[in-house]
């Protein structure tokens, strides 16, 4: 809901930037675990780190979901994200 009240592009950034090591342990898990199961939790955190500009915690995640054929929660497939 934070990033809901948040209208500037930029500063939703710098919060996702802040939020982001909050949910490294569980990505970290998930992909370690390799169950292809799919988790909207990932999916979020691989497009926030492509909008907070991390590209390369992005592509991180980026084969599992490839994988996988995993998408985000708005239904976008992960080609299409990343792309």
């Amino acid at each position: 809901r934070t990033l809901k009240n948040i209208r500037s592009n930029e500063r939703k950034a710098e919060k996702k930037r802040e939020l982001l090591p909050f949910y490294a342990p569980w990505v970290a898990g998930v992909l370690a675990d390799g169950r292809g199961a799919q988790d909207d939790i990932v999916m979020t955190v691989m497009l926030w780190r492509l909008d907070a500009g991390d590209i390369a915690g992005a592509l991180e995640i980026a084969p599992y979901a490839l994988k996988y054929g995993l998408t985000s929660d708005h239904r976008r497939t992960t080609p299409y994200m990343l792309v």
